[in-house]
Parts: structure tokens; sequence; C-alpha cells
């Protein structure tokens, strides 16, 4: 699909906005996706050990600050801010990135222990980007063409993707098969970090071409026929001119909306088909909602090296790369097997949690698992965290989907809420898995 789209822009002569919306889509969450890949190559150098996955995930939620100051700041200058913002995020991005690759191993000792320190601010400030660029990254692909837009959204999943491509790399090359442990990649985390700051650095350099051409070709239309922005929709009125039937707008902007009724009697087809098949309470998609973000973005993250390091040292490191690049293509395969009934997705929720309890459970048992110490093991019950992975992301994929097609009235106030109810499971699952983990001897 995304090569088909990429065939649509360059017939269009929209090619080089294509790969360019691309990489700048790469930047949105690769900061992020990029710790947790490399973590398995520095747990044996930090003090918690696997435990500091826990830590990790807690130190990324105090990246939701980015996000509540930016929509502060956004009421007292309104879209003014979002340029300026955008370059901000990448620059600390790029910063954060740069000091990883030299102070990723220092440590503070409080109160007689020792802590990760300098991972841990770094990281929470990585998650400043990557959670912000989701309020900023969209608005600013609006003001480009249907298949530029389906450009950010590949390079969104691929974030996840390159990073996973990366460390197998990283794990692969040590003449011993794949082992993604400490002391055994083909380069050190401090390379990777470095490695992670220049595909920043591209991602912001893409933004700013993409920004110039916006400019210019805004510029030059002089109330041509183009794309509408966001805010130009909804100033969208119809009208029928003989044959042709278009809808068009009467504003005051530099360029006007034009878009065939036909494309909008498929969307409305596919409103009312969905609504017709089942008409889901917000309030339970809600619950899918935060119940996907407790266990992909709260627990996951933080479950499996507690799990795999009962199996063997390469088990944990091969897991977490080859979830990360695999989950990305499940969430772009809602777009060929959608889910219509919400009931469908609380099911499969509902086989993703009972799939949990168990890697639980050989959590708590640890070396008393089954299979323990065994490479066996670590292939059984990393294809079963991999397999959930996939599952909870394809289901997470579905449900906004599904929350967007739910009417058409206020879609966007049910995404934000959508997304609310996604940080604050996020936020609950991280913040028990750390007090489990650190103030209880449960693991």
């Amino acid at each position: 699909r995304l090569l088909l789209v990429a065939w649509r822009a360059v017939m269009h002569g929209e090619s080089t906005n294509f790969w360019l919306m691309l990489v700048f889509g790469l930047g949105s969450w690769v900061a992020v996706n990029g710790i947790y890949a490399e973590l398995p190559f520095m747990v044996d150098r930090l003090p918690e050990g696997y435990n500091v996955a826990t830590s990790v995930g807690l130190a990324i939620q105090v990246g939701n600050v980015g996000p509540v100051l930016y929509t502060l700041l956004q009421k007292k200058y309104g879209s003014s801010l979002d340029g300026p913002a955008i370059i901000g995020i990448f620059i600390l991005g790029i910063v954060c990135c740069l000091l990883l690759a030299f102070l990723w191993d220092r440590t503070a000792s409080i109160n007689g222990s020792e802590f990760s320190l300098s991972l841990l601010v770094l990281s929470a400030g990585l998650a400043v980007l990557d959670c912000t660029s989701s309020l900023l990254f969209w608005p600013f692909a609006h003001n480009f063409s249907n298949p530029i837009i389906t450009a950010l959204a590949s390079g969104e999943a691929l974030s996840s993707t390159v990073p996973g491509v990366i460390a197998w790399i990283q794990a692969s090359g040590n003449g011993d098969g794949i082992c993604a442990a400490s002391d055994s990649g083909t380069f050190r985390p401090s390379v990777f970090f470095v490695v992670l700051s220049g595909m920043l650095l591209i991602s912001l350099i893409a933004y700013r071409a993409l920004s110039r051409i916006n400019y210019l070709r805004l510029g030059n239309v002089q109330r041509k026929p183009t794309r509408a922005s966001t805010d130009s929709y909804q100033k969208l009125r119809r009208f029928e001119d003989g044959d042709s039937k278009v809808e068009v707008t009467n504003y005051e902007d530099d360029y006007r909306v034009v878009e065939t009724k036909e494309s909008a009697s498929e969307l409305d087809f596919e409103d009312q088909r969905i609504d017709q098949e089942d008409r889901p309470s917000s309030y339970m998609l809600y619950v899918i909602i935060g119940t996907i973000g407790l266990l992909q973005n709260g627990i996951f993250p933080s479950i499996v090296p507690i799990v795999m390091k009962n199996f063997s040292a390469c088990s944990y490191g091969v897991t977490n790369s080859t979830s990360l690049v695999l989950a990305p293509f499940f969430s772009i395969a809602v777009l060929y097997f959608p889910m219509h009934v919400a009931r469908k997705i609380m099911f499969l929720i509902v086989g993703c949690i009972v799939a949990s309890v168990y890697i639980f459970i050989v959590a708590v048992l640890g070396s008393e698992a089954a299979m323990a110490s065994t490479v066996q093991g670590g292939i059984v019950h990393g294809a079963i965290l991999v397999i959930t992975s996939c599952l909870i992301a394809y289901a997470k994929s579905a449900a906004f989907r599904l929350l967007r097609v739910e009417g058409k009235l206020n879609a966007y106030e049910r995404l934000q809420k959508g997304g609310t109810a996604q940080q604050i499971g996020s936020f609950v699952g991280a913040m028990s898995m750390f007090v489990l983990v650190q103030f209880t001897d449960i693991f």
C-alpha cells in the first residue's frame, strides 16, 4: 500500500513531498522506541538491571508535560506557535540523544542506592518530543494532499520498525547468531544514540523543506483549486453546478477547496454501513483504548525483560526488537481487515488480557517457570509476547478507527478523549509496574 500511495504521489508530481513527509513522520516516536530497542544492550551495565525498564516507562510518562504545556501556550499564541514548537522539540530530541551517547551509563546515588539518573532524565526529555509530536505533526500535514498525509502515517509506523531493525543489525554481527545483550553487539549503545540523533536531524531538515515548499505553494496559488486545511473544511458548503457536482468554500484564505461529491458520498456510505452494523458506546471504546494503553505502554515494556531474563541472555533483545518491527504492520492491517463491531475488539482485548495474565504469572514464578533457563522456553514465551503485542497494536488501530467513524459529529472530540484514555491507561500501567518492581519482592 505504501508503494501504491507513493506511485500516486509521483503521478501527481508530489514524489518529493511524499518522501520528505515520510522522513518527517519517522521522527515522531523514533526516540522512545529507540530507547526500548537499545535497553537489552544496556541492562547489564545499569544498577537496576532488567528492572530499569519500569523506571524508563515511568520517566516516559513525564513526557506528557509537553502536550500540556503546548496546549496552555496555544490558547495565547494560537497556531503561530506550531512552527517554532516543532523545531524546538526536534532540537530537544537531538540534544538528549547526543547526551545519551556519552552519559547513558552514568549513575547517581540517592539514599544509598544507585540509579541510572542520566538515562531516566534524558528519556523523559525524549518523551516530550514524542508525546508532543502527536499534537503538532498532523495539523501541519493537513496542508498537503491525501497521499502526503498517508506518508506521515507510514513514517510514524516506521518510527518503531527502524530502531528494531537497527537493533537486529546490532545483535546479528557478532558471529554468535542474533543475540541482543550487553557487550554482545557489533557497536556500543553510544553509537546507536548518535545514529538516533542523526535520524532526528534528518527529520528536522525534512520538516524545514516541507515548510518551505508549503510556503512557496501557497504564495503561488492565489485562489487556485487545491486541497484544504482543517480550518477550511469547517467552512465547507455544498452546491451543484450543472453535471459537475463539487464542494467548495467561501472564505478569506488564499486558496479554495475543491472536492468531488463522489468521494464525500463514499465516506458517507462507509459511516452509514458501520452505523447500521453496530452503534458502539463511546464509553466502551474509551475503556478498550484505556486498557490498550495499560497493556501496550504501561505493562508490556516493563514485564518483557523480567520474563525473558529467565530463559536465555539473548531472549529479551530478540523478543523486544521483533515486537518493535512487526507491531506497526499489524496496525496498518486494519486498512485491509477492519473491525466494524466494538464487541469483536472487546473479545480480542480479553484474549490479550488472558495472555498478559499468563505472562505476569511467568514473571512471578521466575526461575521456577516452565522451560526456564532453556532456549526452547525463550522461543515459546517470546512468540507469545510478540503475538500478543501485535494483536494489541491491531486492536488499538481498530478501536480508534471505529471511534472516528461512530457517527459524523464531534469526531475530533471523541478522538481527543480516546487519546486521553490511552494516556491515563499508560500512566496507570507504568506506575503500577514501577511500584510492584521497586517496592515489593513479587518479582
